[in-house]
């Protein structure tokens, strides 16, 4: 069975709260009908509500999921009459079936209300400061360098070639003007143009363009050829821009988003917890019979391996 069909599945058993009476309401509109079951708008409509929320457009989303769950609809119901006609489910277990997924979706639902209700007494602003005082190594912008090159290939002529060749075209003490013309008459780099590239993070470039590059000092600097699988490179630099902290107003936004994720979770796990932490005041935990069941289940599962070791 697909991940899609025993989604609908489970869908289908929250919706047996949901009469399948042949009985519909002038107004409602019918999508199908049979003898003793209907797929109406209105079983769509409960029908989408048990998905996970998504950003959709629209009451019900994209025609396409529309169509696919009219379609999901349909083959349940129909699955369904076919199990009912064949006494495959007893009224008791459908019963405790029926109990146990709305129980599911009762506790999701106030998990939800609980960690929406927590998140918002959460004064973000000061959470987001202190966190970002706290570990302020995590917000820098990391150092760069704006440079242009010059690439020789060494497909149609030797290495050696295009070393010497690198040499001749670039003087040591070339201007930025000059540089920038020997790159625009010879380059040899497939994206063509005057060979700039700004802003050059660490980790973009090949390891050899990159430490020639980042060894450059001053605005003007021009490296000696470098050889990388790309051919030779001359490098000249343009600005360079050291590592600097980031402003906290330029990291406000992502932090907050960070840390409501972090704690969305947490407010989550302490929601799921609590009927363990603080019982409410009328549970009685008789962890006598529990003990003394759980050493039966014990007693039960090693002669269960005994016998299996000795087939």
């Amino acid at each position: 069975m697909n991940r899609c069909l025993q989604r609908s599945l489970s869908a289908l058993i929250l919706l047996s709260l949901w009469p399948m009476s042949t009985m519909v309401r002038a107004e409602e509109v019918v999508f199908y009908s049979a003898a003793d079951f209907s797929v109406t708008e209105e079983d769509l409509r409960r029908y989408l509500q048990f998905e996970k929320p998504t950003q959709t457009v629209g009451q019900y989303g994209s025609p396409a999921r529309v169509q696919q769950a009219l379609t999901e609809l349909y083959v349940l119901k129909a699955l369904d009459r076919q199990a009912d006609q064949q006494s495959l489910l007893s009224d008791e277990n459908s019963a405790w079936i029926a109990y146990y997924q709305v129980a599911i979706e009762k506790a999701r639902r106030l998990i939800a209300a609980e960690v929406e209700r927590n998140l918002d007494q959460v004064d973000w602003a000061a959470e987001a400061r202190a966190y970002y005082l706290a570990h302020g190594p995590e917000f820098v912008r990391r150092e760069t360098v704006t440079v242009r090159a010059l690439l020789l290939k060494a497909e149609s002529r030797s290495l050696l070639e295009a070393l010497q060749m690198a040499t001749d075209l670039v003087p040591a003490n070339a201007t930025v003007e000059q540089f920038t013309e020997i790159v625009i008459a010879h380059s040899e780099d497939p994206s063509g143009g005057d060979g700039l590239l700004e802003d050059v993070k660490k980790g973009q470039t090949v390891p050899e363009f990159e430490s020639a590059a980042f060894a450059l000092d001053d605005a003007g600097d021009i490296s000696e050829p470098v050889v990388s699988r790309f051919g030779v490179h001359v490098i000249q630099l343009l600005k360079k821009t050291p590592e600097s902290p980031l402003p906290f107003d330029a990291v406000e936004e992502r932090i907050v988003a960070a840390l409501k994720e972090k704690r969305a979770v947490e407010f989550a796990n302490v929601a799921r917890s609590s009927p363990l932490l603080d019982p409410p005041a009328d549970v009685v935990i008789h962890q006598e019979q529990i003990d003394a069941f759980l050493r039966s289940v014990d007693a039960e599962y090693e002669q269960t391996q005994l016998d299996s070791l000795n087939r």
